[in-house]
């Protein structure tokens, strides 16, 4: 139904809009606001009604939509309920579960309390920059927060802006031009050496328990510590994940929590997927697991969690939070986590020369940049010990001092 509307009585005319029922049996509205000037194509923004029961309401849907598209509308509203139409379209046209999720929290704890009241068409870079200071700094009383909040207020903000801008309403991006923090991440954390020995003595004694859900946290701090696999990546490993003629475990799953507990295919980056070497400890500590785990509850298929408590796949958080008081108890330092793990795991194959490309590849790292800016605060000593060896080179070859 095609609807060339100017409402009765109104102010300012509505663009041109229609309703139509899509092949999933959903009513969707369509508008037309022109020719973008630059492309010289037509600007025709879409927006999904599933609310809308029957024609007559997804038209009633699609007039107060197209009210919000008319000249000058969207740079009058708030941006909180801009964001929030935003990301409500997202949803409807199939934008990942935990991607809403996660943009749904940002506007909530991010973007509300700091520029939600600015109109869409007054927001200037200056007031984006002055936000992120302010959440990071932990102003106005704020609990500070780190840099991938932020980035993930920028990723929100500068999506929907850029959608307006395609649609033509609002003429600019002005959170493209605001001062964004540093993508760079921080030197990574690893356990030293004698917090390495009482944790290795710790998750031992701890795997050999009787309580399951002691049992299982330890194995999950076992497997990130063994394989620097994340504790998303521990707890969706299957049984029949673990390659016994090779000696490997293929990583291809993690387990997410947003809106719900699932266990999906590793989309941290495209290098995700992998098989990683095992060593004969870590090889044999996994079978015994396994046949432990068989002997309480009775023999689990292969596409069975590898390790649980009632048979069902483990909760990375829950895992997480209960692995932080065992490292407070055994006197590790602060802020020592699951994924404090990975690091350290990293750390000590780098200490023992391992090629930086290989633990690339191990981790799960698309790119060795991503290791290299993690990791280079190490390299600095292996730097030094190359000099030692050049050294070494040059009076066995009678070099020039």
């Amino acid at each position: 139904m095609e609807v060339a509307a100017l409402s009765a009585g109104a102010r300012r005319e509505l663009p041109a809009y229609s309703v139509r029922l899509n092949s999933r049996g959903v009513w969707e509205a369509r508008a037309y606001l022109g020719t973008d000037p630059v492309t010289g194509r037509r600007v025709r923004p879409y927006r999904s009604l599933p609310q809308a029961r029957d024609e007559a309401e997804a038209a009633e849907y699609a007039r107060a939509w197209a009210e919000t598209l008319a000249p000058g509308a969207m740079a009058a509203r708030r941006l909180d309920d801009a964001l929030a139409e935003y990301v409500d379209g997202l949803a409807s046209m199939g934008r990942a579960a935990q991607t809403v999720e996660t943009y749904r929290s940002t506007l909530r704890n991010q973007v509300a309390p700091t520029i939600g009241s600015v109109r869409v068409g007054d927001l200037e870079p200056w007031e984006v920059s002055t936000a992120y200071r302010i959440l990071m700094a932990g102003a106005r009383g704020r609990r500070p927060v780190g840099r991938s909040a932020v980035r993930k207020m920028d990723s929100l903000l500068s999506g929907a802006y850029d959608q307006w801008c395609r649609e033509g309403l609002v003429a600019s991006n002005p959170v493209r031009s605001a001062t964004k923090p540093s993508r760079q991440p921080s030197a990574a954390r690893a356990i030293g050496e004698e917090g390495f020995a009482r944790l290795s003595a710790a998750l031992a004694s701890e795997m050999g328990s009787d309580d399951p859900t002691r049992r299982a946290t330890a194995a999950v701090a076992y497997v990130c510590l063994s394989t620097g696999l994340r504790d998303g990546e521990a707890c969706a490993l299957r049984r029949d994940s673990l390659r016994r003629l090779t000696r490997e475990l293929n990583v291809s799953a993690t387990m997410t929590e947003r809106p719900r507990l699932a266990r999906k295919p590793s989309a941290k980056t495209r290098a995700g997927g992998r098989n990683v070497a095992l060593d004969p400890g870590t090889y044999g500590a996994l079978l015994d697991l396994m046949a432990r785990t068989d002997a309480d509850l009775g023999p689990q298929p292969g596409d069975g969690p590898m390790v649980t408590i009632d048979g069902s796949f483990l909760r990375p958080s829950a895992q997480s939070r209960r692995f932080t008081a065992l490292a407070k108890s055994l006197g590790l330092p602060a802020g020592t986590t699951m994924h404090t793990l990975r690091h350290t795991h990293a750390s000590m194959l780098l200490y023992r020369g391992v090629p930086i490309e290989t633990i690339r590849a191990r981790l799960g790292h698309s790119e060795v940049t991503t290791t290299l800016s993690l990791y280079a605060h190490l390299l600095e000593g292996a730097d030094r010990a190359a000099a030692d060896a050049w050294e070494g080179v040059r009076g066995d070859l009678g070099g020039v001092p």
